[in-house]
C-alpha cells in the first residue's frame, strides 16, 4: 500500500486495459494542517462534499471496472455518513484500503465498525517522524503524533494490516531507519515514504541532496529487507533517477482520482479536472480529450529511454505543480536494452489509451 498505485501486478495490466484502481476523496474535510498537503482543493475546502446518496451512485457508476478502491480525503472517516458510504462498497463487495492520518473523534467506535467489514483489505495511516516534532512539522497540530501512534496501535492489535506512510521531508530524511524502527515497534505490516509531491515547500521540504540520501536510504531497506515489515516506495521516481520495481507512474493508465465533488482527475496529486461522474459515465471520461492530453505529458527525453515502458515518464504531477516540463528528478535516458522502442510505441499507442 503506497500514497500512488505505482505496484500494480503486471498480469493485471496485460489483461485489461480499462482503469484499475480509484482513489476516492471522500470529504475535503481534515483535523490535521499540513503545509504540503497533496490535495490539490487544499486552498478552498468549504464546499460541501457529495453526500452518501451521491458516493454511492458514483460508485454504482465506478462498479463494474473497478479492482479496487482508496478512501481517502481530506480525512475521509470525517465524512458526516463515512460508514454508510463503507457499507455500500462492502454491500459491492468491492475491496478496498482506507487512508487515514489516524486521528479518530471515537477510535474504539470506527474500529468496530470496520472490523465488521470484510472488503477492507488495511490501513495506511500517514506518520511523518518517528517523534512529535518531525512528524508535527508537517501535520502543524500539536498532539497528532500520540494520537496518530495511539490509534496505529489500537489498530494492529485489533488485527489490521496496517502501513504507515512518510512524506520525506528535511525533519525526517535522515531519518529512515528510525521510520522504519517505530513502524515495527507499533505492529504495522510496511513502512512506506513517499517523496513530496507539489509546490516548493521551503523549511519543510527536503533539500535536493536530502531527498536524495534519504530515496537511496529507502532503496537499500527495500533491497535488504528488514525482517520485521516491508519497506516501500510510495509515489513513483523516474527509472533513470533511482533503480525501482512496479510499474512507475499508472495515473491515467491504471487508476485516477474522484474529488470530493466527484470530480475525475487522473492523479491525486494533479489539478487536471477530467469530467464529472455524476454527468458522465467513467468510459467517457476515460476516452475524454483532458486525459488523452494527459497521456501525452511525456517528456521528449523520455521517448529516447528504454525504461518508458516501465516507468511512464516520472511523475506528470510534480512537474505540473513546479511549472516544470518534466520530473524534477529525471536524469539522462537509460539504454534501450530491455525494451525496444517499438514496443514502447505499442505500448503508447494501444495497450494503455483503449477502454476495453
Amino acid at each position: 500500500m503506497g500514497n500512488c498505485a505505482c505496484y500494480v501486478d503486471p498480469i493485471q495490466l496485460e489483461e485489461t486495459q480499462k482503469p484499475l484502481f480509484f482513489f476516492l476523496e471522500l470529504t475535503p474535510s481534515c483535523n490535521n494542517r499540513c503545509p504540503g498537503c497533496s490535495n490539490v482543493f487544499a486552498q478552498d475546502r468549504t464546499p460541501a462534499p457529495l453526500s452518501a446518496a451521491e458516493w454511492k451512485e458514483v460508485i454504482d457508476n465506478l462498479a463494474p471496472h473497478v479492482g479496487w478502491l482508496k478512501l481517502t480525503g481530506g480525512e475521509p472517516t470525517l465524512h458526516p455518513q463515512f460508514q454508510e458510504i463503507v457499507a455500500h462498497i462492502s454491500r459491492l463487495d468491492i475491496p478496498f484500503t482506507l487512508f487515514t492520518n489516524g486521528r479518530w473523534p471515537e477510535p474504539e467506535s470506527l474500529i468496530a465498525f470496520l472490523l465488521g467489514i470484510p472488503q477492507l483489505n488495511g490501513l495506511l495511516v500517514s506518520l511523518h517522524g518517528p517523534d512529535a516534532p518531525a512528524h508535527e512539522a508537517f501535520t502543524g497540530v500539536v498532539g497528532s503524533f500520540a494520537e496518530t501512534v495511539t490509534n496505529i496501535r489500537r489498530a494492529t492489535k485489533a488485527g489490521f494490516l496496517v502501513s504507515t506512510s512518510t512524506v520525506v521531508t528535511r525533519h525526517s530524511a535522515n531519518r529512515v531507519d528510525e521510520m522504519i524502527a517505530l513502524a515495527a515497534e507499533l505492529g504495522a505490516s510496511h513502512a512506506v515514504f513517499n517523496r513530496y509531491i507539489g509546490p516548493s515547500l521551503p523549511g519543510i521540504e527536503a533539500g535536493p541532496a536530502q531527498e536524495i540520501w534519504a530515496l537511496q536510504q529507502v532503496e537499500k531497506r527495500i533491497t535488504h529487507r528488514p525482517e520485521s515489515l516491508t519497506v516501500r516506495l510510495g509515489t513513483p521516481l523516474p527509472h533513470c533517477f533511482l533503480s525501482a520495481d512496479g510499474n512507475g507512474c499508472l495515473a491515467g493508465i491504471a487508476f485516477c482520482t474522484v474529488d470530493p465533488w466527484g470530480n475525475v482527475r487522473p492523479c491525486n496529486h494533479a489539478p487536471l479536472l477530467c469530467g464529472n461522474l455524476l454527468e458522465q459515465p467513467i468510459e467517457e471520461i476515460w476516452h475524454g480529450p483532458a486525459i488523452s492530453h494527459w497521456r501525452n505529458l511525456v517528456p521528449e527525453l523520455c521517448w529516447q529511454c528504454g525504461e518508458l515502458s516501465r516507468c511512464h515518464g516520472g511523475c506528470r504531477a510534480d512537474a505540473l505543480l513546479r511549472g516544470l516540463n518534466h520530473d524534477p528528478l529525471m536524469r539522462e535516458p537509460l539504454p534501450a536494452s530491455r525494451f525496444s522502442l517499438d514496443f514502447v510505441d505499442v505500448w503508447h499507442q494501444e495497450r494503455l489509451v483503449e477502454f476495453a
